[in-house]
């Protein structure tokens, strides 16, 4: 590395800095070549395509080696990317310098947001959404205990819309201009159902977790998949004392272990439907621990107990769904009690 030096009023500044490739280049070259021909091999040993990599077909082994190459190709890349910019950072203004950190934000966010991007894409041509943000709420809005602090704000036909989101998951809050302005009028509330609003809603992650509350609390999602799956306990409960008395299974022919199963799983069963129908807590526990017991027996005990597939996935889709519907519902009750300690701060 050699660096060049300039003097201004007395102070010695470094101009620029000359940065070659360091011997890491030279080693990904000597690796390459020197263990090429290892790649097919492990490979195959990893995934085990060939009883024999020899039988295996040249196709195979170009393909391996081709796609080695490529990653170094990549990290080679990469590593004088990053000389490059070291090199050209005391010439980067502030400009290309926003530009180069923007693009880069711009790639995580796409990551981040993947499975809405489709989503967006669809929405945002149908309803021709030219310009999307999510950002944090500035001066003009008041800052109110009972709103999210992040606001997403839309482009369409020729007016700007922003989107607030209440902590009571009960209406949006929307302002808008008029078409070629740039002041906003008045904040309105808004039923969810108003289009285009409810789809924007949707459209970041912030929109689309309210949106999912805004519906678990207007239509008491929670509560009814709590019934039901007190519901269906109630059924499994049945079907055991069904099995008990010799009415579905010949319990009085299962060995010892088959029949304590049998009994546990009979009070268990009724124990989760009554605490789920009742909606308490210690209801919520037992089904959760019945759930992910029978998940562990009825998948690393088949040799005892059979393959019960459609138990293993109702019990996974049951975990699954109470499990989004829980944490929302954790939300909506943070966001009360958020509120509730205002209201009373304030008087």
């Amino acid at each position: 590395m050699e660096a060049e030096q300039t003097k201004e009023n007395g102070q010695i500044l470094v101009d620029k800095q000359k940065l070659y490739p360091t011997w890491e280049i030279l080693a990904l070259i000597i690796g390459f070549v020197g263990s090429a021909n290892l790649v097919p091999e492990l490979i195959n040993l990893l995934f085990d395509f060939y009883a024999n990599i020899q039988e295996a077909p040249r196709s195979f082994k170009l393909i391996c080696i081709g796609i080695y190459l490529l990653i170094l190709i990549v990290m080679a890349s990469r590593h004088l990317y990053g000389i490059h910019v070291q090199h050209s950072e005391s010439k980067e203004n502030d400009e290309s310098k926003f530009k180069r950190i923007y693009r880069r934000l711009q790639i995580l966010n796409f990551i981040r947001q993947f499975p809405l991007s489709l989503f967006n894409y669809i929405i945002f041509s149908t309803y021709k959404v030219f310009s999307y943000d999510l950002f944090t709420r500035y001066g003009d809005w008041v800052d109110r205990p009972d709103l999210f602090n992040l606001i997403g704000r839309f482009r369409i036909k020729g007016k700007t819309i922003e989107l607030q989101y209440p902590k009571n998951f009960k209406y949006l809050l929307v302002r808008e201009t008029i078409e070629g302005s740039d002041k906003f009028g008045d904040t309105k509330e808004v039923i969810w159902t108003q289009a285009p609003n409810r789809f924007l809603s949707a459209t970041s992650w912030l929109g689309f977790g309210w949106t999912i509350a805004h519906l678990n609390y207007q239509f008491k999602l929670f509560s009814k998949i709590i019934l039901m799956l007190s519901f269906a306990y109630f059924i499994g409960f049945v079907l055991h004392l069904l099995d008990i008395l010799n009415l579905r299974l010949q319990f009085s022919g299962m060995d010892t272990i088959w029949k304590a199963w049998i009994v546990l799983l009979l009070i268990l069963d009724l124990l989760a439907s009554i605490g789920l129908f009742r909606k308490k807590a210690w209801g919520e526990l037992v089904f959760l621990f019945v759930a992910v017991a029978q998940i562990v027996v009825y998948t690393q005990f088949r040799s005892k107990f059979g393959e019960q597939e459609f138990l293993v996935m109702f019990h996974f889709v049951s975990i699954g769904v109470y499990g989004v519907l829980k944490i929302l519902e954790v939300w909506r009750k943070t966001g009360e009690t958020t509120l509730l300690s205002g209201s009373i701060n304030d008087v």
